[in-house]
């Protein structure tokens, strides 16, 4: 791949991870503020199909991009780190977001079932049995937990990928300053 092409791909990934965390960011830590859960469902209306576009499309570039210009067969080829290179920031920052997403999973993860609507019922469910039937203020709330539950995780997913970008755009921008000033 041209480096041209490369630098103008690694600052658009950039550009869209830096929207895609905030976005995750914002979804996920409204659910601590809200109590009710909103209509229509953000997980399944365009809002949260494009949250999850604007995640996983830069993630799986970010594995591709990065598989595509390592070169272990050639030992003078310094391939691009997959993450900036000694910055805590950046590694403080990824391993507590890792954390928080195993606490989030595990704290908020539904043991007595899923809040559907059967036959227009509110009701908790596992595997299509009814297990028992609640009320709609009840259901929001569970609703508001899956969002949690499943947004925790777009976090890991969107920040990962920003920084990844972000450092090879500053190593980019730092080799073509070096050879600059020489």
């Amino acid at each position: 791949m041209p480096k041209t092409i490369y630098v103008l791909l690694n600052g658009i990934f950039f550009i869209l991870t830096l929207f895609s965390t905030i976005a995750a960011v914002l979804v996920h830590f409204n659910t601590f503020l809200f109590n009710k859960y909103p209509k229509p469902d953000i997980l399944t209306m365009p809002l949260g199909v494009l949250i999850m576009l604007l995640i996983f499309i830069p993630f799986i570039a970010m594995i591709i991009m990065f598989v595509s210009t390592t070169n272990l067969n050639d030992p003078n080829n310094k391939p691009i780190s997959f993450l900036p290179e000694n910055n805590q920031f950046v590694m403080n920052t990824i391993v507590l977001c890792l954390l928080y997403a195993a606490f989030n999973f595990f704290m908020w993860l539904p043991h007595d079932g899923s809040p559907e609507i059967i036959d227009g019922k509110y009701v908790l469910s596992r595997k299509g049995k009814i297990l028992a039937e609640i009320t709609e203020e009840e259901y929001g709330k569970r609703k508001v937990l899956d969002v949690r539950l499943f947004s925790g995780h777009w976090l890991i997913f969107a920040i990962v990928p920003m920084f990844h970008f972000y450092g090879n755009l500053a190593q980019k921008n730092n080799h073509i300053n070096n050879h600059a000033n020489n």
